[in-house]
Formats: C-alpha cells, sequence, structure tokens
C-alpha cells in the first residue's frame, strides 16, 4: 500500500492499520496470497474508480472491504463447471455466453 502511486499511497502507519483489512478480504474472496499475487491487478483493483470520493485517503479503505471475488477481476471463473453448464442446443458455448439460454429457465 505504501507503493502505490499518489494520491493514493499511505505511510507506514496507514500501511500497518490497513494490512490486516487487505489480507483478510484477499483470503476470503479467493485472491492469491500477497507474495503470489499479481501486485498490478491489485493496486488497481483497490484504486479504481475514484469518482465521487472527496478524499483520495478514503479511496484504498473502501475498495478494500468491497475488493471483488479474485476470478471475477481476472476471468478465472469462465470454464469452470463447464459440463454443467453447457448449453444442450449450444455444446460450443457455456449457458453463461449463450443470450438464448440465459434467459432460460433451467429446469
Amino acid at each position: 500500500m505504501q507503493q502505490l502511486r499518489p494520491p493514493h499511497h499511505m505511510g507506514a502507519a496507514s500501511a500497518r492499520k490497513y494490512a490486516p483489512l487487505l489480507l483478510r478480504a484477499m483470503a476470503e474472496q479467493g485472491w492469491p496470497s500477497i507474495f503470489e499475487v499479481d501486485h498490478t491487478v491489485l493496486a488497481r483493483e483497490v484504486t479504481r474508480d475514484p469518482q465521487g470520493f472527496k478524499r483520495p485517503s478514503s479511496l484504498v479503505p473502501t475498495r478494500i472491504r468491497d475488493l471483488p471475488r479474485y476470478a471475477i477481476v481476472t476471468g478465472a471463473d469462465q470454464g469452470q463447471g463447464a459440463t454443467a453448464e453447457r448449453c444442450p442446443v449450444h455444446p460450443e458455448r457455456y449457458r453463461k455466453g449463450c443470450v438464448p439460454c440465459a434467459l432460460t429457465v433451467p429446469a
């Protein structure tokens, strides 16, 4: 957090304060460990959409609390559960990507 670009960077005290929150959010949302994660992806996620924040210092803690699932951020969830979600009419697609099938309630 101390290596984020201004205006989102934090000093040592703030980084110590928010590090446990970040690590907990990462674990709960399926992110790799802090030693394995792509720090560019993580930094982009905790500093995204700064519009509406009057104080830049409040953006990062808010984004940490709202950290999305890692699979959603990276697109890693595509293809998981493929056998259960394949469309019988459009076997080359997954139900998620097929508009007619996505609008159909599964039996």
